[in-house]
């Protein structure tokens, strides 16, 4: 139910004209909402927290449950805003009475609020974490649910015993995965009983409950800055992939964008170097954070029809025809499959294919053995890569790795027309940013303005 709650105009409608500039909003502030006509929903939002002078790093939606928002709730709003992040405290019971007691409709329209709220606040879309202290936990898990690819993860405390707005009769395991990355803290010698659910586990409180909720908050929050499309339009067809825009168009003139799928561990560090440079050096990225996206399994010809959409929207909103596909670890693995399903119009502005340490072996979901160095599924990448050189028609294809990277299929392939490009280092190419960069322009031609811009001349 993706417009149940409208976010358009949500400061006027919450009396809130200088959200933008607020410390905090508590709670009550929203009940203005109530006497405008069209105003479902809104009036949900009971507190809104933005850091005043520093950096906004991370969004949490804090929800409030049966027994409303407490001391407990204001205390922790304020230490995570106090800590560079945008709090958001929602009331559990007002929200679901906007869907109609839906549970299963609350993900998609929340994620817009949360969307506009952000925008309003002058903030970076950061996908948000999910955060529960209540019987709303299984409201929240509802929204994660309904919607997973918005959300980056989720926070309860004691889900067993923290139910009451949704009563969900289970944990949903049906593919025995949480439906996004969820810290489940429970009393000292307990076991919490998410742990069942792949994704998921529990946290002991034995130390100072507070503490051990913010440093959970935090091991959520810090990872994977994806979804940041404040800087171009996206398309409504688009808004569940979690795409991260790095766009610097005025830095040089060109034809060439890129669409990057980053490794497990999300759009992270690596995957912000590469785009930045690639873009002050007039290549746009479209970032993907293959962590969410591939959550769930995803069939390379899904993957291809999504490749598609992306380049449709894309190549005319930056004006750009010609593409650069760049892929990192688990990335790496996935894109050579996808692109044996691409059609013969977006096939022929392929300007060219980097592959940044693919391993041996793939599946098409996140496992979290992987984050371990273990392989995450059993089709062969090499065969995959092979498969794809021969195709021709897609531009030239690179396989840069690490010499210390044993895992990297790179090596092993010796093949006419794909370029092995080795990197002192291990899977991270010894953090070579600059070099990287210059191999991948240089093998999309983007020409030598391009080059010199990457180069630091």
């Amino acid at each position: 139910m993706r417009n149940v709650i409208d976010p358009r105009g949500w400061c006027r409608i919450l009396a809130l004209p200088g959200l933008c500039l607020a410390v905090s909003v508590i709670a009550g502030a929203a009940s203005d909402a109530a006497n405008a006509s069209d105003s479902e929903g809104r009036d949900a939002v009971l507190s809104v927290q933005v850091p005043q002078g520093i950096e906004t790093r991370s969004t949490a939606i804090l929800f409030a449950g049966t027994a409303g928002w407490s001391s407990e709730h204001a205390a922790r709003a304020e230490f995570l805003a106090r800590s560079h992040s945008l709090v958001v405290g929602v009331d559990g019971a007002r929200l679901l009475d906007a869907v109609g007691a839906d549970c299963a409709g609350i993900g998609t329209g929340l994620a817009d609020l949360i969307h506009a709220i952000q925008a309003d606040a002058g903030v970076s879309a950061r996908a948000p974490v999910l955060v529960a202290i209540d019987d709303a936990a299984d409201l929240a898990l509802a929204a994660a649910r309904s919607a997973h690819s918005r959300y980056k993860g989720l926070v309860t405390e004691g889900y067993a015993s923290s139910r009451g707005l949704c009563a969900l009769d289970d944990l949903d395991p049906l593919d025995g995965k949480a439906p996004v990355r969820w810290l489940d803290l429970v009393g000292p010698g307990a076991t919490s009983e998410v742990e069942i659910l792949s994704g998921a586990r529990g946290v002991s409180l034995a130390e100072d409950p507070r503490k051990t909720f913010y440093r959970s908050y935090f091991s959520l929050a810090g990872t994977d800055a994806a979804f940041d499309t404040d800087t171009v339009p996206l398309a409504k067809d688009l808004s569940d992939i979690p795409i991260t825009m790095h766009d610097a168009r005025a830095s040089a003139p060109g034809d060439t964008y890129a669409i990057f799928l980053s490794g497990d561990g999300g759009w992270a560090h690596f995957d912000e170097e590469i785009a930045d440079r690639l873009a002050e050096a007039g290549v746009p990225v479209v970032g993907i954070s293959s962590l969410r996206y591939l959550w769930r399994e995803r069939r390379p010809e899904e993957i291809a029809a999504d490749l598609t959409l992306l380049d449709e929207h894309f190549a005319e909103v930056l004006g750009r025809k010609r593409l650069l596909l760049v892929g990192f670890s688990f990335g790496a693995n996935v894109l050579p499959f996808a692109l044996a399903h691409v059609p013969d119009d977006l096939r022929s502005r392929i300007a060219g294919t980097g592959l940044i340490s693919p391993e041996r072996r793939t599946g098409f979901e996140i496992v979290f053995g992987g984050w371990l160095g273990r392989e995450s599924g059993t089709s062969e990448v090499g065969a995959a890569i092979v498969d794809l050189v021969g195709r021709g028609g897609l531009g030239p294809t690179s396989c840069l790795y690490g010499r210390k990277d044993a895992g990297s299929v790179c090596p092993d392939l010796e093949i006419e027309g794909l370029d092995r490009i080795a990197f002192e280092g291990g899977h991270h190419l010894g953090k070579s940013y600059d070099r990287i960069v210059r191999h991948l322009l240089d093998m999309a031609g983007t020409g030598p303005e391009a080059a010199t811009i990457a180069n630091g001349e």
